[in-house]
C-alpha cells in the first residue's frame, strides 16, 4: 500500500477487518455493512478452489469498481484485490520470496488504482511475472498520472 500510495499521493486508510467475501459481482455501496459512503477496497486471500479465477497459475487478481454519474464521467469509487493464499505461502519459501509476493499485491493494487497491463516485461504492470519486484518508470509515470484526477466526495 506505501509503494502505490508514494506512486501515485493517494492516501489509503487502513478501515477494518469485514467478513464480506471477495466477489466479482460487488456492489459500490453497502450501507448495512459499511455505513453511507462508497465500499473500502477488499484485500482477501483465498484459494483457487474457493475463487476459480485464480486456477492456473494466476497468484492474484485486482480491480476497480467504476461509477458515473449523470453527466459526469466515470470515477473510480472502491475495488478488490483477491490473493491466492497457498501459491504466495510457497512463494514464500523461494530466494526473494517474500520480494516476490510483495511484488504481486503491488501490481495487483496498481490495477486497483486504474493501471493495465503493459507490453514492457521491464514493467511491474507486465502481464506476466518477468521478475520484476518494483514498479518500472513508466509503471510510476502511470501511477503519478492516475493521482492527478479528482477526488469522488463521500456520500
Amino acid at each position: 500500500m506505501a509503494a502505490v500510495s508514494a506512486a501515485t499521493g493517494l492516501k489509503f486508510v487502513y478501515d477494518r477487518l469485514t467478513d464480506e467475501a471477495p466477489s466479482q459481482d460487488r456492489a459500490a455501496y453497502q450501507p448495512d455493512r459499511y455505513g453511507k459512503k462508497w465500499v473500502p477496497v477488499l484485500i482477501s486471500w483465498s484459494t483457487p478452489e474457493a475463487a476459480p479465477e485464480l486456477a492456473g497459475s494466476v497468484a492474484g487478481t485486482g480491480g476497480s469498481t467504476s461509477i458515473q454519474m449523470p453527466g459526469e464521467p466515470y470515477v473510480y469509487v472502491s475495488g478488490q484485490v483477491l490473493l491466492d493464499a497457498p501459491a504466495l505461502s510457497e512463494t514464500l519459501a523461494y530466494p526473494d520470496g517474500p520480494a516476490l509476493v510483495r511484488a504481486v499485491i503491488m501490481h495487483e493494487l496498481a490495477h486497483v488504482v486504474g493501471l493495465d497491463h503493459v507490453s514492457d516485461p521491464t514493467q511491474l504492470m507486465y502481464e506476466e511475472n518477468s521478475g520484476q519486484l518494483d514498479f518500472g518508470a513508466g509503471d510510476r509515470a502511470g501511477l503519478a498520472l492516475l493521482g492527478t484526477g479528482k477526488c469522488v466526495p463521500r456520500m
